[in-house]
């Protein structure tokens, strides 16, 4: 790895710009094409392929840069726990948010259409939501700005710019607050096992519950991770509560397992 002083050179904001103009001018043009393939180009063109053109142009150790290290499957199965355990907190918190915004200013997209279709134009869809969404936002997210904003200012300052870019980037006040709490969670994990599999791992996690909401009718919004007000929910006050509380012990549990599996090294 390069030198914090030499990383902390290295262009983020500029780079973001880049691949947020690209996503807004011609994601919406490839996804009159085809809903799903669209957006799986989407992530491949305008996240990945900036994202490692960059890191070639300037020589930089790809691998790890962006935490593409391996790591021990049981702090996998944590993500996985956490994302789980975390999905009512998440969804409470856009709920809140939504409640507090004025009408007009809630998103209007209607998240189930895009489970609507062919067979095939469904599987796009949840392959660009549980595949491709999570492993490109991550690499850019969680692997390249996280490691050049810590050169920077520091771990924690990192983990909370890259959390708020993160939500920045979705263009979306309804889940925004959702999606910063999400980005915290998939910033900490990268940060203390020094890989990005775990937060990848979680971010999938993440939004596959949401889509077998949607299938199961229970739930509204697909990407972001945030369940829109569930029907049914006797109290979802307490179960984002339990669900908080849960998230926080297996964060704490996730954070002494990489500690141990750094030590083993």
């Amino acid at each position: 790895m390069e030198r914090p002083s030499a990383l902390a050179r290295e262009p983020a904001f500029s780079l973001l710009f880049i691949i947020a103009g690209l996503h807004l001018c011609f994601s919406p043009v490839l996804q009159q094409l085809q809903q799903g393939l669209g957006l799986i180009l989407s992530f491949a063109l305008f996240f990945v392929l900036p994202l490692f053109t960059l890191c070639a142009l300037h020589r930089l150790p790809t691998q790890e840069l962006l935490g593409l290290r391996r790591v021990e499957s049981s702090l996998l199965l944590f993500a996985i726990a956490i994302a789980l355990a975390n999905f009512g907190v998440a969804g409470a918190l856009q709920s809140l948010t939504e409640h507090l915004l004025p009408e007009h200013l809630i998103s209007p997209f209607d998240y189930g259409a895009l489970l609507a279709g062919t067979a095939f134009e469904q599987g796009a869809v949840i392959l660009s939501i549980f595949v491709a969404a999570p492993v490109a936002e991550e690499l850019l997210f969680r692997g390249y700005l996280q490691s050049i904003f810590r050169a920077r200012g520091g771990a924690l300052f990192a983990v909370l710019l890259c959390a708020l870019l993160f939500s920045a980037i979705h263009f979306e006040l309804s889940g925004s607050i959702a999606r910063i709490e999400l980005g915290l969670i998939f910033g900490l994990l990268a940060l203390w096992s020094r890989s990005i599999w775990p937060a990848i791992v979680a971010h999938a996690t993440n939004n596959g519950t949401a889509i077998l909401l949607l299938y199961s009718g229970t739930g509204e919004q697909a990407d972001g991770g945030a369940l829109r007000a569930a029907e049914g929910w006797s109290s979802p006050l307490g179960a984002a509560a339990v669900g908080a509380v849960l998230t926080l012990g297996l964060l704490f549990l996730f954070r002494r397992r990489a500690a141990l599996a750094r030590a083993k090294e």
